[in-house]
């Protein structure tokens, strides 16, 4: 066991040389390594990082375990309560209360604002304020390691701080997708129904997945049309803006969603109640460090 804990040490070593010292230290460092068993490594984390992790730096761990074990490994998480959900992969509930030490992680005063940010920084923020009235649904799109999963979080952190009872889901496109897969295999669509439909807050990050994916966009698009009509936040991340996405804008019923967005503001100071806006690659000394993994 202590020659696999050393192992893991240093493919730890390696996976922060390879993101910005921030996402390690919020999403990478509280892995711990549980076992190894035939070619996989089973790892465990909190629920709501998982999610994350499973979505954002999935690659990059096996990548680094590759390395250090000279051979293609598998990686399996696990949560330190109970296992036995991560099997199925989805929960009907909404996304777990994170911990004190997760409340600090991507917020709203550890964001570092530029001339390429301010404005989504703004907008961000104001939908944090004002949920499903200053901006919905918001769009932020830019390249990746710029900080549209940061944002995404600190909105999330900022309302469940000031509206400890709404109900907010974060997830990504991909997860929409597989979720919805596992429930139609299951024939319980009327449970992810309730789920998606019946939250405050919904936060989808790279919604650029969902493209080509005739299912997923039929049912993003009742998703999207039964919480905009009751008033809920709708917030949107993106590698790609709206007109490059030609799957999803070709569609008829897509155009209402998209010409809502297609409404970029002249100003930071003059912006509709329906914008996107984009995060442009920074000019800073810290462009070297934000192209690393989010």
């Amino acid at each position: 066991m202590d020659s696999f804990v050393e192992i893991w040490e240093s493919i730890k070593e390696l996976l922060r040389s390879r993101v910005t010292e921030v996402a390690y230290n919020v999403w990478l460092s509280p892995l711990e390594f549980v076992s190894f068993q035939s070619d996989t490594i089973t790892l465990s984390i909190s629920d709501f990082k998982r999610k994350i992790i499973e979505d954002k730096f999935s690659s990059l761990i096996e990548e680094a375990c590759a390395d250090a074990f000279g051979f293609p490994v598998r990686v399996h998480y696990v949560t330190p309560d109970d296992s036995s959900q991560l099997k199925t992969g989805f929960s009907a509930e909404p996304q777990s209360s994170p911990t004190a030490e997760e409340e600090t992680a991507y917020t709203f005063q550890n964001f570092i604002i530029g001339p390429s940010n301010r404005f989504a920084h703004a907008a961000a923020l104001n939908v944090a304020n004002n949920p499903g009235k200053a901006y919905n649904p918001l769009f932020i799109y830019g390249h990746s390691g710029l900080g549209k999963t940061h944002l995404l979080s600190a909105i999330m952190h900022e309302i469940k701080r000031q509206r400890p009872h709404e109900v907010i889901l974060y997830i990504s496109g991909e997860h929409f997708t597989n979720e919805l897969i596992h429930h139609l295999k299951e024939h319980s669509t009327s449970t992810f129904h309730d789920k998606y439909r019946g939250c405050d807050v919904l936060l989808v990050d790279d919604i650029q997945f969902i493209a080509n994916k005739e299912t997923t966009q039929e049912e993003f698009f009742h998703t999207f049309e039964a919480l905009k009509n009751a008033g809920k936040q709708i917030v949107l991340s993106s590698d790609r803006p709206p007109r490059e996405m030609l799957t999803l804008e070709e569609r008829l019923r897509w155009k209402r969603v998209w010409r809502s967005l297609r409404k970029k503001p002249k100003s930071s100071t003059s912006i509709s109640a329906t914008t996107w806006c984009r995060l442009l690659r920074k000019t800073s000394k810290r462009t070297s460090a934000s192209s690393k993994a989010p």
